[in-house]
């Protein structure tokens, strides 16, 4: 009777070995900024619950193992990618914000600006989502807890701001508060469910609205 087969012996991680899941030479920070970017395109692509972090380690060219790595859970990665999105977009903002002249004009840069590439539309389509991801679970408001204000924190100061120039009754201010944040979410939940080209038209409508022109009649 033959000898049993030794099973082959498995050789130790070394300091340098890389952790799992993570692609050959990529550095851990370059893997967390993948993971982050495939989720984001997930997470605006399908929303929060219907995301997985099997199609997120898909799109970021990593197994689903080294999300583990990095996030405990899918609401920390959401987290992470809101708190990322807004880092990116907000000083942009904020400086168009604050160099219009009035109130009304900086509502309305906000959201040009918003419009003036793909990666900005992207960033501003999936700000505006997160209010109602917050509203449908439990574990992504938990996860957040007052980062996606600072857009809307912005918006208040911009109509405070109008109210205090005189530009905006004071009595007014929560209407034109709840007005845009209102017309904002609505168009994030029509650009999930129509063609961009679609999402993109009302958001000009919308902008058009703010500035007085949409019913300007044919010249």
């Amino acid at each position: 009777m033959p000898p049993p087969r030794r099973a082959p012996s498995r050789k130790k991680a070394g300091p340098h070995a890389s952790r799992v899941g993570r692609p050959p030479g990529k550095s851990s920070a370059q893997t967390r900024a993948e993971i982050l970017a495939g989720a984001r395109r997930q997470f605006e692509r399908v929303g929060y619950e219907r995301a997985t972090n099997r199609a997120i380690a898909a799109e970021a060219g990593v197994t689903a193992a080294a999300i583990y790595q990095y996030f405990s859970s899918k609401g920390e990665l959401y987290a992470a990618v809101v708190h990322e999105t807004l880092e990116e977009l907000m000083p942009r903002l904020r400086a168009v914000a604050e160099a219009a002249p009035s109130a009304r004009a900086a509502l309305s840069a906000m959201l040009r600006e918003a419009l003036d590439n793909e990666r900005r539309r992207s960033s501003m389509r999936f700000l505006i989502a997160v209010p109602m991801e917050m509203q449908r679970d439990p574990e992504v408001a938990e996860a957040l807890v007052a980062q996606p204000g600072r857009f809307f924190d912005l918006v208040v100061e911009i109509v405070t701001r109008g109210a205090r120039n005189g530009e905006i009754e004071r009595a007014k201010t929560e209407r034109v508060i709840g007005l845009y944040v209102a017309a904002l979410m609505g168009l994030a939940a029509q650009g999930a469910v129509v063609p961009a080209d679609h999402a993109e038209a009302a958001l000009k409508g919308f902008i058009e609205l703010l500035e007085g022109t949409l019913f300007d009649p044919i010249k």
